[in-house]
Parts: C-alpha cells; structure tokens; sequence
C-alpha cells in the first residue's frame, strides 16, 4: 500500500506487529490500518502532516455523541491529561466547544509532547468523520499540522525500526 508523499509507519510491538496506516477506499470511509505522514514546506518552512484516528471513542461517555456534532474541517483542541488512569502521558481531543471526542494514538504521544517542548504551534482539524454505523475507532480521522524543525525525525526510535528489511 503506497501513496505519493506519504509515509507507512510500523507500530510498537504490542503483541501484533502491524503497520498502521490511515486510508480511505473509495466508499470514502476510513479503513483500519492510523498514522499516516506526510512532509511540505512552504515560505522555506517545513511542516509535517500526520493523520490520525482519534482513540478510544467507545471508552469515554458521550464521545460517541460528540462526534455525531463534529464537521471535516473543524478546528479540533489538544489537551494533556496526566490524571488519565490508562496513561498519564495521554492527550485528549477535543472540540472547540469542549466536548472531548477522544484521544491521540498512544503512538504519537511521544512526537507531540517532542513538538509541544519545542513550542510548535500545533493545529489539528477534523479530516474526515464517518457515519455513527461505523466502529468507534474509525469514526474520525484528524490531521495534525506542525512546523518541523530542521533535523527533528519523529517516529524513529526502536519501537518503530522496520519490522523486516
């Protein structure tokens, strides 16, 4: 599976080693395989794209819900939340109203925390939002949008070396 511009990132070992990507088939809805990335630059400045899935949408009340409100395109907030009792480093996701819809992917809590010291201005949108048929760790993709400081590789520590060469 391959896209210009755009990278496959393989996944810590979690018991099923899998590469995790982002995709949507042509039915326009988001298929299992989250992290997609991709690099631009603009003005001489360099940004990173990476879109995600928010997690855990069945495991907070009234996500769900929430994300029934939720629009592509919609400026979605980042928050951290350590009293969070699965992982203290976790970071929500929420509406600009509030209304919390998930959170980021135990995968890329490292990069952001990494961006987040580095004082990158981070924005993330609503990408696409699928019907409430749908399961609840594929209703919503988001893209995340930070500059990207010169010589900053995410996403490159041991958990994620290729799992064959």
């Amino acid at each position: 599976m391959s896209h210009p511009g755009f990278t496959l990132v393989p996944m810590p070992d979690n018991g099923e080693r899998r590469l995790y990507a982002t995709w949507r088939n042509s039915d326009g809805l988001i298929r299992p395989v989250g992290v997609l990335t991709r690099r631009a630059t603009t003005n001489g400045e360099s940004y990173r794209f990476v879109y995600l899935k928010a997690a855990g949408i069945r495991h907070r009340d009234g996500a769900a819900e929430a994300v029934d409100s939720v629009q592509a395109r919609d400026v979605l907030e980042l928050a951290d939340e350590p009293d969070n009792p699965v992982n203290q480093r976790a970071i929500l996701v929420s509406t600009r109203t509030g209304h919390r819809v998930g959170w980021v992917p135990d995968c890329l809590l490292d990069t952001i925390h990494e961006l987040t010291e580095l004082d990158a201005a981070i924005q993330v949108t609503a990408e696409h939002v699928n019907p409430p048929t749908s399961p609840p760790h594929m209703r919503l993709l988001c893209r995340l949008q930070a500059p990207w400081p010169d010589g900053y590789e995410p996403l490159t520590g041991p958990d994620y070396q290729p799992i064959a060469s």
